[in-house]
């Protein structure tokens, strides 16, 4: 029996595999491309805000290495570790993101120097994005958690009147609210590992800029 995920085949038969592996073969990889395409017309959609292409790039680049991920194409741990952090330093420096506050004076006073300051800011991004590796798999349950975090997000974007964030939780939510349908509580496709480096990175990228308001640590 064959299972077709994207752009790649396996054979199900000939593979020694549990039923919750065989459950997830039987499912296309498919959820980070269906969330990708809607959010580039998103972030058209929101193209003169002066954050936006931060948030462009770092989607993107995260997305393009789940999806090399998904397709085996980068397979070793190490140079995957390697490429995102040198896309998120690249996006850190080249759009100036930065974090305003930690919460904490020590990491704080590091945070004034640069090297430091854009390493916090790629660790906290790299961070955003394995999180949501990590509840990958378990059907459901990260699009919930990015869900719920997005309702969390609204209220300080509201009261400190930031209207590009919340345009953006008002337009990603149905999509996300959408893709959860399908994927709980019988799944019908999986958000991969596109899907779950492309929804951390913009966690990780709306609360860095929510931390520009509030002296909240992201």
């Amino acid at each position: 029996k064959l299972s077709m995920l994207g752009p790649f085949i396996i054979d199900i038969e000939s593979t020694k595999l549990s039923e919750e592996d065989i459950d997830v073969l039987s499912h296309p990889l498919i959820g980070g491309v269906i969330l990708f395409l809607p959010l580039l017309i998103i972030f058209y959609y929101l193209r003169d805000a002066s954050e936006i292409q931060g948030y462009f790039v770092v989607c993107s680049i995260c997305f393009i290495l789940g999806i090399l991920d998904d397709t085996k194409v980068v397979n070793n741990p190490i140079l995957r570790f390697v490429v995102i952090i040198s896309g998120l330093i690249f996006s850190a420096i080249f759009f100036d993101i930065k974090i305003t506050s930690f919460g904490d004076e020590y990491i704080n006073n590091l945070n004034n120097y640069y090297i430091f300051s854009i390493f916090l800011v790629s660790s906290c991004l790299f961070a955003s994005t394995n999180g949501a590796n990590l509840t990958d798999g378990f059907n459901g349950l990260m699009l919930l958690s990015i869900l719920i975090s997005f309702l969390l997000f609204f209220i300080p974007a509201y009261l400190e009147k930031n209207f590009f964030i919340i345009k953006l939780l008002i337009l990603s939510f149905p999509l996300l609210l959408f893709l959860a349908f399908l994927n709980f509580p019988k799944a019908k496709i999986f958000m991969g590992d596109s899907g779950a480096y492309l929804s951390g990175s913009l966690i990780g990228m709306i609360a860095i800029s929510l931390n520009k308001d509030w002296d909240i640590s992201p």
